[in-house]
């Protein structure tokens, strides 16, 4: 079924959450929010530096970076649950509590079934429903403001003077 514009535009406003298909398992992509990138920026911050040799070397330097990078994983987990289901507790006979890391689970699961292919193109996929370009917007326009704040500070101390 193809999706109208008017269906997608309704799905982001009411949040609806989405479906993807990986590897056989559907799984159901949590609404977008701003608090989701945020947790999955500290993860991409923790992406290794590959450099790309112009001899050709690219092989070892992968699998030499490659023991550091359990943090994709992470990212397309929380990419999938979004913040708010990364941890749940769960409650057993109203005595015994037990906290679920649903984060570190799937991440496992993804890592240890997907081909690097299957964890690029999901991630891209996901990257497209939570509409990354609106939050990249938002961070311009208020990192603008910003600046033009202290350039007026700037201007109102120096005329003091």
């Amino acid at each position: 079924m193809i999706d109208t514009i008017e269906k997608l535009t309704c799905d982001t406003i009411l949040q609806n959450p989405q479906k993807i298909a990986v590897n056989g398992k559907e799984y159901t992509v949590a609404p977008p929010c701003v608090a989701t990138l945020i947790e999955v920026s500290k993860y991409i911050s923790q992406i290794p530096e590959i450099k790309v040799a112009s001899d050709g070397a690219m092989i070892m330097e992968v699998l030499a970076t490659a023991k550091d990078c359990e943090c994709f994983g992470d990212i397309v987990a929380i990419l999938i649950l979004g913040k708010k289901n990364l941890v749940t507790e769960k409650k057993y006979l109203w005595l015994f509590r037990r906290t679920v890391d649903n984060q570190k689970r799937l991440a496992k699961e993804l890592l240890n079934t997907l081909t690097p292919e299957e964890l690029n193109n999901l991630i891209l996929e996901i990257l497209r429903m939570l509409q990354v370009d609106f939050f990249f917007g938002i961070s311009i326009f208020l990192r603008d403001i910003n600046q033009l704040k202290k350039t007026k500070e700037e201007a109102t101390a120096s005329g003091q003077k």
